[in-house]
């Protein structure tokens, strides 16, 4: 999900540390324990230094070990602390689950991701969509498709704030977009929008007969047990995190988001643009699932961190393959996605040559202490893989 001034940038996130856990054998290697610590105390600095609430922080290995840690505050005023795998919403990362039902589906034959949307949509409604006669699955896919983003509508926003419980439809987001002119020619130029991937949704729902969720639950979350995974479809979940907002002048939200569990409007708007609460911890291992071709098989995870030949304005010259950011920094590949939910950053990142994933999420948006944040998350790849050698 994203603001009207907010563009999704890769957040390399991480952070610092009150708490650490290290699993499995880890526990036995020296240089991980001096590593870690070392880690613990750089976040405990970047945490005083630039006052973010809280975050917690996962690192998953190939072998399935981890390094989970977390520092600061789930409540910046009662002082609670934040727990090591304390649940977040994790924004347009939920982008990669949609992605990769799209290619199940196609290794599936159900669905062909070169042929036109218009072949899985008959809704008279659509045929006022913006490129509605031109757009393939794999545009709306890769953001090449020309749908304007249906969040950047006062419309919408001005019903969040009369109805917050209110329960969207896919035509209720995109009556918006009807009639509208594109962002550009189909498949010409990239131009990022939540819009696309809630289209992508309805797709899925069309040629399965089933819902969205219905299938995440029954193809990825209980096989590959991803247990702290879950709909955000509800403003209330039990240890979910006071969130921490700088969008109150643009976009009229208190400044403390999420208060007392309960988040200021039903986050289902979001649905297919994101859509999920996870933990750091189900989040690494869902980017090693996704990545090493467990779910999908690995042509698909081919098709999907292929990025397209258009500039996408991403940090460090990122670009963008199918529901995935393929980025490059200090000359190592780094395939995930971020995500921004007001009052939550989350970051995901998979590194193919070393097999291994991170996770952060911090409960505030605040995208400056997102670079500080990005510089640090680079650093730390470095270090990590000169342990890895």
């Amino acid at each position: 999900m994203k603001s009207k001034s907010f563009i999704i940038q890769l957040f390399p996130l991480m952070f610092w540390g009150f708490s650490l856990l290290i699993m499995g054998s880890c526990q036995h290697k020296p240089e991980w324990r001096k590593l870690s610590q070392t880690i613990q105390n750089q976040l405990d600095s970047i945490v005083k230094v630039d006052s973010i609430p809280g975050l917690t922080l996962s690192i998953r290995f190939e072998n399935g070990q981890e390094i989970l840690l977390s520092s600061g505050y789930s409540d910046w005023e009662s002082k609670t602390k934040m727990y090591k795998d304390q649940p977040m919403f994790s924004g347009s990362v939920g982008k990669t689950y949609v992605a990769a039902m799209i290619l199940k589906l196609e290794e599936e034959g159900i669905i062909d991701i070169h042929r036109k949307v218009s072949d899985y949509i008959h809704d008279s409604w659509f045929d006022s969509i913006p490129n509605s006669k031109e757009i393939t699955i794999e545009m709306l896919l890769n953001h090449t498709a020309g749908v304007p983003e249906y969040v950047y509508f006062d419309q919408i926003w001005n019903q969040v704030h009369e109805n917050p419980e209110k329960i969207w439809s896919v035509h209720d987001r995109m009556f918006v977009l009807l009639n509208q002119k594109p962002t550009g020619k189909a498949g010409k130029q990239f131009g990022y929008a939540d819009s696309h991937f809630i289209i992508l949704g309805y797709v899925i729902e069309k040629v399965t007969g089933k819902t969205y969720y219905e299938l995440l639950k029954e193809k990825i979350m209980i096989p590959f047990h991803l247990d702290h995974t879950y709909f955000a479809n509800k403003r209330t979940f039990k240890d979910l995190p006071s969130g921490y907002t700088v969008h109150q002048e643009d976009m009229k939200f208190p400044a403390k988001i999420t208060q007392n569990h309960t988040y200021y409007f039903n986050p289902q708007l979001e649905w297919t643009g994101g859509g999920v609460i996870s933990t750091v911890s189900d989040l690494t291992k869902w980017a090693c699932i996704l990545y090493n071709g467990d779910f999908i098989n690995p042509l698909s995870v081919k098709k999907m961190t292929t990025p397209t030949r258009f500039n996408t304005g991403l940090f460090e010259n990122a670009k963008y393959g199918l529901g995935s950011i393929v980025g490059k920094s200090d000359g190592i590949d780094h395939w995930g996605h971020t995500g921004f939910v007001p009052g939550y950053l989350t970051f995901m990142q998979y590194i193919p040559k070393y097999k291994f994933a991170i996770a952060i999420q911090i409960n505030t948006d605040d995208r400056n202490k997102g670079a500080v944040i990005r510089q640090f998350i680079n650093k730390t790849k470095l270090n990590i893989i000169q342990e890895l050698k």
